[in-house]
């Protein structure tokens, strides 16, 4: 949207200069109101601007006369608005001229016929947008509604029509009417009323999308209304058709091809605001209760995926999520894949979240946020967890059994420990052993010591942590939990080495480590190889120091754990210099400085910066 009027400035602009021939230019009418002309009428038109009489009157006849007379002239010839390549092909002119063809489609056979050069109009970046409005407004009322500008490009998207529309109304109103013209813009409802200028249906952004509608195939429009109720923002084409029940790969090139979805990454698509705005429109008309079992297919399809890669990660992470109607869900072969697939669709989940928290789906919101804590965790997105997990627990507060909320607390916990909220932490892991008392779980409260002991050890209140710990381990021991005894030993390793007792602390990680070891919690591990790390460090065995955590960063290397490895790999480094070891040192640095890099942690990055200068300067 936007095409004609790119088109007909970049054409005017350049005639003079390129196209001594002059400029031929043609309505085709492939979408709108008004039929398509006959190629026979356009060619005879084209022919009289050339001041060049055919010799006949049949379709080829008039091609090979039209061809003819443009051979070398240096003509451009414009064809707006083709509804496909077949009505485009006999306007063609012939060698030594030049034609653009705009359409709502991706024109693939004159592409592969013809050797057309394809050119997509893209949505303006917020810049260029901005400048447009900006414009129309006129220096006065800027300096009264300027500061709106910014949010109505937005939320417009950057389309160029829905700008050229926005633009045209600030033109003809006063400064005050921006605010309610930004107002209409930001409901979903009112959007797409916003964006027309009443009688002009060359300026409506309702009417454009309608043509493109028009132009679909019956299953095609149904896929638009059911992809715009997905929460978006992207969805896989196994989403997709598990959506619609059926392989959808044809109405997906369709959708495609008409510009109404992107693929930016391979068979991953994604829809732009207004047109999933028209879309939900046409949802309006689909069979009753259709509206309701796409939300719920949705939300199933993006749980159980979720959860299959989640128990990938936590192999003994337990939920009551039932096995699906359409089958288990394969869990992915390993924590990599699991990792990958979340990479992918997090916007999609997190987006998914936020559609469950505003309609009221308790259970989705709940169980969804808690398949996401172990990533979120993995890739350093605290507050994220913090934010889910809040919305989380009230919604488990509704719907979920005392136990359950409990280990929704203990992730709300775990999150605000790790972004050094510890008095938040301590709260939520209070809140969380008072509801597995409750609710009579044992291993749940055992947790909640785990997490309390990890507030207290964080601290530095090592008695308080040991005592907690010790509760947890005799709990675990107790219920014959061996990933939970090791969890706790790992915990009471740390307070050992906290007051400096090496014996113990290595003992503790030995027996943590076997246990995690036979149920293959490799991230587990890798975490009680750097506290072993430390213990030797700590004794001054630098070499079995840096062996040690050597093969804790291969381990969190293999689970992408990249912030995990990074702090490792620092560790590490402080070893090799105290070792002398500076080659090995430099190393160490500089693949802790490629992984903040990766991580966008600006701070970590320019901190390994300047100790890696320091180490070269050193030497």
């Amino acid at each position: 949207m936007g095409k004609t009027s790119l088109v007909r400035t970049w054409a005017k602009g350049v005639e003079d200069a390129a196209f001594l021939g002059g400029t031929l230019y043609a309505d085709l009418n492939g979408f709108g109101a008004l039929s398509p002309e006959d190629p026979e009428q356009i060619l005879a038109r084209f022919l009289k601007d050339l001041d060049v009489e055919a010799p006949t009157s049949t379709l080829d006849g008039l091609i090979t006369t039209f061809r003819t007379a443009t051979a070398g002239r240096a003509v451009l010839v414009v064809l707006d608005n083709a509804r496909d390549s077949a009505q485009a092909r006999p306007l063609l002119p012939g060698a030594g001229c030049s034609v653009v063809v705009t359409s709502r489609l991706r024109l693939e056979s004159l592409i592969a016929r013809e050797g057309a050069r394809p050119l997509v109009l893209r949505p303006l970046a917020r810049p260029e947008a901005v400048a447009m409005l900006s414009g129309s407004l006129g220096a006065d009322r800027m300096r009264h509604a300027g500061h709106l500008v910014g949010e109505i490009a937005e939320l417009v998207g950057g389309l160029p029509l829905a700008l050229a529309v926005v633009a045209a109304r600030l033109a003809r109103h006063p400064a005050d009417a921006v605010r309610s013209i930004r107002d209409a813009l930001r409901e979903t409802k009112t959007r797409l009323d916003a964006l027309s200028l009443g009688r002009e249906p060359d300026l409506d952004v309702r009417v454009a999308l309608s043509y493109s509608h028009d132009g679909l195939t019956s299953a095609a429009a149904e896929l638009w209304a059911v992809l715009a109720l997905h929460p978006g923002p992207t969805i896989s084409l196994d989403a997709a058709a598990d959506l619609v029940g059926r392989t959808c790969t044809a109405e997906i090139a369709d959708l495609v091809a008409a510009h109404l979805l992107d693929e930016p990454v391979y068979e991953r698509y994604a829809m732009h605001d207004l047109v999933r705005d028209y879309g939900l429109e046409l949802a309006g008309l689909l069979e009753p209760g259709r509206i309701e079992e796409v939300a719920s297919a949705a939300f199933e399809y993006l749980l159980h995926h979720a959860w299959a890669c989640d128990r990938a990660l936590v192999p003994d992470r337990e939920l009551p999520i039932p096995t699906p109607a359409k089958g288990e869900v394969a869990v992915p072969p390993s924590a990599q894949d699991a990792m990958s697939w979340l990479d992918a669709e997090y916007s999609t989940i997190t987006a998914a979240l936020r559609a469950a928290v505003e309609s009221g789906a308790d259970q989705y919101t709940w169980l969804l946020a808690m398949t996401q804590v172990t990533y979120q965790w993995r890739r350093s997105k605290f507050a994220d967890a913090d934010r889910y997990l809040r919305e989380a627990a009230e919604a488990a507060g509704r719907v979920a059994g005392p136990a359950d909320q409990a280990m929704v607390y203990r992730m709300l916990g775990g999150s605000r420990w790790n972004m050094k909220q510890y008095t938040l932490a301590e709260g939520a892991q209070r809140h969380a052993v008072r509801l597995s008392e409750q609710a009579g779980d044992e291993r749940g409260l055992a947790y909640g010591h785990l997490g309390l002991a990890t507030v207290y050890l964080a601290r530095d209140e090592h008695p308080s942590a040991h005592a907690e710990f010790e509760k947890a381990h005799m709990l675990f021991r107790r219920l014959a939990d061996e990933t939970g005894e090791a969890d706790a030993l790992s915990g009471l390793a740390r307070v050992a080495l906290a007051e400096g007792e090496h014996d113990r602390a290595a003992q503790a990680c030995s027996e943590a480590r076997q246990r995690f070891a036979q149920v293959g919690d490799v991230n587990a591990e890798a975490a009680v190889l750097v506290v072993l790390g430390d213990v030797h460090a700590d004794r001054g065995d630098l070499p079995r120091a840096a062996a040690t955590y050597d093969v804790a960063i291969s381990a969190y290397r293999s689970l992408t754990r990249r912030s995990h490895e990074a702090r490792t790999l620092v560790r590490l480094a402080e070893v090799l210099r105290l070792d002398g070891r500076q080659d090995e040192q430099e190393q160490a640095l500089r693949r802790a400085r490629a992984l903040y890099d990766e991580l966008g942690d600006t701070a970590a990055f320019e901190q390994i910066d300047n100790a890696l200068t320091k180490a070269q300067e050193a030497f």
